[in-house]
């Protein structure tokens, strides 16, 4: 049997925490970090600290006597200069030799052993030593239109555990909380099947759609989709699927990509990386997941079916229209509604300890209570301001119809219309082809313009069509 001391390559770790390696020196690390759980471990303390340490750095610097100090240090050397006086007149060579002993005997008894400042770890073949894992239970805390686990549907308050899986029908959407600071939310038309779930590690596995996940620092957090991983250290991301293409969209923090677990690429926010060209470019995609902050405790919101409205957004999440449920603290909340034809309708409810329920009368304007009452208000956005946005990502427009035509429709027309509404910060809220067309296609060009960002339109949001005309290459 033989016995070896594995210690964590910190100045390396730390470097790659501060981004300071060069690409090389990165990926090999990175493929050093795929064998080893000890460095992973070691990085995880790192990243922890720094991000403490970047707190404790905003903290005002606390107030200093000089005064004060410079009179203690006047008396200490006052001390030190009458001690070295007596020693030059009384004190032996050999004295201080033997004084010098008894010291350094008096440090090496009172010192903690190597073996205690470091665990020897007996290296058995075949053998795995492992901590125990705690188990953890997710919480649906938020949901809409039809959402199932392991087929039976599930209702808002559900539980969550290891080795289920969770399936959104279309228009469907599931917020699941696992702990403070960490969650996922899985839209319409996607499936995530659920490896692990205790407290010291989370494995989810994309099957098919999106999960967007919010996962608090120092949590060990992975997505398997495919041949690829996306291993999370604290950070907000989504990951998308179609057949086996991957994407991976980050709004904070970083993810590690993986595929057949061999570390590939490390990507720092805000960036987005796609499996079609293996290549990750910086852009700026706001990602919205709620989950984490919804508490199992707080009170229920319901927002029933209603006539024109296609879409919600609550505190900033967005919902499908349906049947929607979903926990909020006691207070008052910012409500919206998005039309059929584009108006977006603001209005604020107050949740009770008791819950609350948004009617049709509140969201029409028709409302006694001043609060509740919604105001429309449409902006514009110049021709010239929309072509640029759509100038520049209309290389990726083209990538999935021509995915499309190589695979499943060589035929397939790229004339398209499609709708689009703008939030009044910018950001696309809702895409929506108007003419039939083939679902992957449709799934991947919402897809790509859910992630547009335009200037602030001039007024409040606004909604234009815009033709699509995509060719074969």
């Amino acid at each position: 049997m033989s016995q070896k001391i594995h210690r964590p390559k910190w100045m390396a770790l730390t470097a790659l925490a501060s981004d300071a390696l060069s690409q090389e020196g990165t990926e090999r690390l990175l493929r050093h970090l795929a064998q080893c759980e000890v460095c992973e471990d070691a990085l995880i303390e790192i990243e922890a600290y720094e991000q403490v340490a970047a707190e404790v750095r905003d903290l005002p610097a606390p107030e200093i006597d000089w005064s004060k100090m410079e009179l203690s240090i006047e008396r200490e050397a006052s001390k030190a200069a009458r001690s070295a006086k007596r020693r030059e007149e009384g004190t032996s060579w050999p004295l201080i030799a033997l004084a010098a002993a008894a010291l350094l005997a008096v440090i090496f008894s009172l010192s903690p052993r190597a073996a205690e400042e470091e665990p020897v770890v007996a290296s058995i073949p075949g053998a795995e030593l492992a901590a125990p894992e705690h188990d953890l239970v997710g919480a649906v805390v938020a949901v809409a239109g039809e959402v199932v686990i392991d087929g039976s549907r599930i209702e808002i308050g559900g539980e969550v555990n290891g080795g289920q899986s969770i399936q959104t029908r279309e228009g469907g959407v599931a917020h699941v909380r696992l702990a403070d600071g960490t969650g996922f939310q899985v839209p319409g038309a996607s499936e995530v099947q659920v490896h692990r779930l205790t407290e010291e590690r989370v494995v989810l596995e994309l099957r098919g759609g999106s999960v967007a996940n919010k996962v608090r620092t120092g949590t060990r957090y992975r997505v398997d989709v495919g041949r690829y991983s996306v291993l999370v250290r604290g950070t907000l991301f989504r990951v998308d699927r179609q057949d086996d293409d991957v994407t991976v969209t980050l709004d904070e923090g970083r993810v590690e990509i993986r595929r057949d677990d061999q570390p590939i690429t490390m990507l720092n926010a805000p960036a987005r990386w796609s499996s079609a060209d293996l290549i990750a470019e910086e852009v700026v995609a706001r990602i919205a997941v709620e989950t984490p902050r919804l508490s199992v405790d707080n009170p229920i919101l319901e927002i029933p079916p209603m006539t024109d409205i296609v879409a919600w957004t609550v505190d900033g999440s967005r919902f499908p229209a349906g049947n929607i449920a979903m926990r909020l603290p006691v207070g008052v909340h910012e409500v919206r509604a998005l039309t059929v034809g584009g108006e977006e309708l603001i209005g604020s409810i107050t949740m009770l300890p008791e819950g609350a329920r948004i009617s049709e009368d509140m969201i029409r304007g028709q409302s006694e209570t001043p609060a509740a009452r919604p105001r429309a208000s449409v902006g514009q956005l110049s021709a010239s301001e929309i072509r640029s946005v759509v100038s520049a990502r209309n290389r990726f427009l083209q990538q999935c119809y021509q995915r499309v035509l190589s695979r499943s429709a060589p035929d397939l027309s790229g004339r398209l219309r499609m709708r689009v509404n703008v939030k009044r910060d910018g950001h696309v809220r809702r895409v929506e082809l108007l003419d039939e067309t083939h679902p992957a296609l449709e799934r991947c060009i919402t897809r790509e313009a859910n992630g547009w960002v335009f200037p602030e339109p001039e007024g409040g949001p606004v909604t234009f069509v815009l033709p699509l005309n995509l060719r074969q290459r």
